[in-house]
This record gives C-alpha cells, structure tokens and sequence, in this order.
C-alpha cells in the first residue's frame, strides 16, 4: 500500500477523532445560544461562557428581582464573592455581562448588545458627540455656550474572536478580518469599492458560516 495513502488515512483518523471529542464536549454556537448569565471581566471568560454568576454578587438588592441588572451597572464598583472570598471590581473594568443570555459589551462606560457573536462580529453603539458650530463671522464673539452643539451618533464595530479585539466598522477591517480564508479575500477584494461596501455584511455572515465557533457544554 503507498505510504502516503496510509499517511492520508492516519490524518484523517486523528481529524475525525479530533472531531467527535470536540463535539462530545462543546456545542455549536447558533443564534439561539444563550449565554449563562452574570459579569465577564475579560474575553476569554466570554469564550468559556463563564461568568461570574449574578447570584455571587454583593448588591442591596436580589438578582433574582426585576431591574436588578440596571440598578447594579449604575455603581461605580461592584462586589462579588469568588472562592469564599468577598472582592471588588470598579464597573469600568468589566468586558460586559449576559442577561437573559444576550451578551453585551461595554464601550465608553455604556453597554450594547451584540446580537449574533461569530469569528467576526458586528454591533452598534450610541455616543454623545459634541461639534464646533462657530460662524466665521462672529467667532470672536462666540462663547462656549453658543458656538458648540451636541448630536447623538451611531457607531459600528467589528470584533475578532480570535483575539477580542474591536475594530472600527470599515471596509478596510472587513479585508483584514476575512482575509485568513484566501477564497473569500480574493472575491472581496475583486469588487468595486461600491460592491464592497453592498456586500461586507454578506462576506462577514459568509466568512462565519465558514468558520463556525464552539463553546464547552460543561461549565
């Protein structure tokens, strides 16, 4: 028999073995995933589904009551027992939390949903931005009270899983994100700036499709 016939049987073996222990203790991730409920301090618990349980907190109130989740992100520092051990963390440190097990991110000391995680993922969120509005005519006599205005802006995100990290949404960070799969890269970067632009969010839900994720069934 030719030695590399049997080299492609082995390999093929140790995949499907590979395979079925991956899903003999993970699950597939989908839309309906729900993530178990409570704090996540960093990405890496995200990927565990394993957050620091809302019942472990500290709060004048009971996780179980409704609201409980808005009262407690409207402290400055949270407490929580870990390991029989009573511990602090001030709110700006968070990642984000899951309620109902929708997970949310937080960016400049607010929280957004991310409605669908993936290898990339997209999600939006809502900042105050304030503008300069001076008339060149009267800048000399405008003051701070005249010459500025506050508009509420939407602002798009993407995120790596692989890495956690947050890009701006652009059609630059769309090539970079998907360009581990040449297949898709190539076709993206084919098009027009303007296809690109139509089709980024069909070459992120393709590239996901693609490249699914998995998170532990034991936790």
């Amino acid at each position: 028999m030719n030695k590399n016939f049997v080299k492609l049987i082995l390999f093929l073996v140790v995949c499907f073995g590979q395979l079925k222990a991956k899903a003999q203790d993970s699950i597939l991730y989908s839309i309906e995933f729900k993530f178990n409920e409570g704090l996540f301090f960093d990405f890496e618990q995200v990927k565990l589904n394993r957050p620091i349980p809302f019942a472990n907190v500290i709060f004048e109130t009971s996780y179980k009551e409704k609201g409980f989740v808005n009262d407690l992100l409207k402290s400055e520092e949270i407490t929580y027992v870990q390991n029989g051990t009573s511990q602090k963390i001030k709110k700006s440190q968070l990642w984000g939390y899951s309620n109902n097990g929708i997970l949310y991110i937080q960016i400049n000391s607010s929280f957004y949903r991310i409605p669908k995680l993936g290898k990339i993922s997209f999600f939006v969120s809502v900042e105050e931005v304030e503008y300069y509005a001076g008339n060149s005519a009267w800048d000399s006599y405008a003051t701070p009270y005249n010459n500025t205005y506050t508009t509420t802006e939407m602002r798009q995100f993407l995120m790596s899983y692989d890495t956690g990290y947050i890009y701006n949404y652009s059609i630059e960070n769309v090539a970079k994100l998907i360009s581990e799969d040449a297949d898709l890269l190539n076709e993206f970067v084919a098009l027009k700036k303007r296809k690109q632009k139509m089709l980024a969010f069909s070459f992120i839900n393709r590239y996901n499709d693609k490249h699914p994720i998995y998170f532990p069934i034991n936790n």
